[in-house]
């Protein structure tokens, strides 16, 4: 706040309430009854502190009378500069008297006794039970020791446990089955939770799952699964359940429903010789890699039709008309590509995904071996747009 307002705020006798909280959310109090902060020209002597009660001790009755102290200005009666000594301003006597240094040492181990007695009561289980960002949980599938989590307390009503966050690219996601197992990354940027803690946390009773996007122009998107659950490291952390889900993100999880975790080390997918985890550098539960744009929000994906080869393949994504998640199969805007082409090139595709472009017919053929809906959306120059949806597309094979 400042001296200036402290000591203007003090001139009549004030309260003082002092609260500490440590790394586990204990909490303790002091409550001083008059405290009174002199003058500049005085050097801000704390003049009164009153009386006090609480359970978090006194530190300042054996500082009353002395005048405040930074690291370029030295009021205290120590030989050396008590503010350098320990990095921070207050109204030092003699820096911190060894007798009160070892009464709070006392107190501080009677209160550690009597958390440690009660441990297995005195922690959360997620971040529902609270309201803060970071919070120390223990969850007894997993370890009678506690640990902690970085909580979400602003979107969809609050209380939600962060399992895993990326936003800039500062952690490495291509990592082995060990990583995974045991989680990496700063709760304060990106990170995951790991699958050990996932199962456990999943186990202990039905949970939900959440998944924000956020684009780079600040768009925002979600899907809640009302019923998520991981299975033990026996099974390669089976995606269990996802239960039913909604939002405008897209459902990702229900295609890879009943598959095993695959990471580069350890692949459980069922693209032979395709190593999904490895090909698109990050773990998940891969079932036959990705099929279509509707199983992600991206603009670009890569994806794996059998139908038309082992090798995946890059395709455009629509995902802002008639819902989202349209593979695109051909663009024409502005007759920068050439489109009096032969057969050859319609056969295998041309063009430029970022723009124009046929994504060619082979593949075109591989991905309507079973129906597929396919949406034309027109545009003139003005900026007039008609559609026309076909329910059952479907293109078969060559036959010269």
């Amino acid at each position: 706040m400042g001296l200036d307002k402290l000591h203007a705020m003090t001139s009549e006798p004030q309260e003082m309430l002092v609260v500490l909280e440590d790394w586990y959310g204990y909490q303790g109090y002091e409550l001083y009854d008059d405290f009174r902060v002199g003058p500049e020209g005085n050097n801000y002597t704390l003049e009164s502190k009153g009386s006090f009660s609480g359970d978090a001790g006194d530190s300042l009755t054996f500082h009353q009378g002395m005048q405040f102290s930074t690291k370029d200005r030295d009021n205290d009666t120590w030989d050396g500069n008590c503010a350098m000594h320990y990095t921070g301003a207050w109204w030092y006597r003699d820096c911190h008297m060894s007798e009160e240094q070892k009464r709070q040492t006392d107190i501080l181990e009677r209160l550690e006794e009597k958390f440690d007695s009660c441990l297995p009561n005195s922690y959360p289980a997620s971040c529902a039970e609270s309201s803060k960002k970071k919070l120390v949980i223990r969850v007894p599938e997993y370890s009678d020791d506690p640990f902690q989590v970085s909580c979400e307390q602003e979107s969809h009503g609050g209380g939600w446990t962060v399992i895993l966050r990326r936003n800039d690219g500062s952690q490495d996601f291509f990592l082995d089955w060990k990583n995974y197992k045991q989680g990496f990354g700063d709760l304060d940027n990106e990170f995951f939770i790991g699958m050990d803690k996932l199962h456990a946390i999943t186990a202990s009773e039905q949970h939900e799952l959440l998944v924000l996007l956020e684009d780079y122009v600040e768009d925002h998107r979600y899907q809640l699964f009302d019923n998520f659950t991981i299975g033990p490291e026996a099974n390669d952390y089976t995606l269990e359940s996802v239960g039913s889900s909604y939002g405008d993100a897209g459902d990702s999880l229900d295609y890879h429903l009943g598959m095993k975790f695959s990471t580069w080390d350890r692949q459980n997918d069922l693209a032979g010789k395709t190593n999904c985890a490895e090909f698109f550098m990050g773990a998940w539960w891969y079932r036959n890699c990705h099929l279509s744009c509707a199983e992600s929000s991206k603009n670009k994906l890569v994806i794996r039709v059998p139908e038309y080869s082992e090798d995946p393949f890059e395709v455009s994504c629509d995902q802002e008309s008639h819902g989202g998640g349209w593979t695109v199969i051909l663009r024409r805007n502005d007759g920068s590509q050439d489109f009096f082409l032969e057969w050859k090139d319609y056969k295998l595709g041309f063009g430029d995904l970022d723009n124009e472009f046929f994504m060619g017919l082979d593949k075109l053929h591989a991905m309507t071996s079973e129906p597929q809906e396919m949406l034309v959306l027109l545009e003139d120059w003005n900026g007039n747009q008609l559609y026309e949806l076909y329910n059952d597309f479907r293109v078969p094979q060559a036959t010269r």
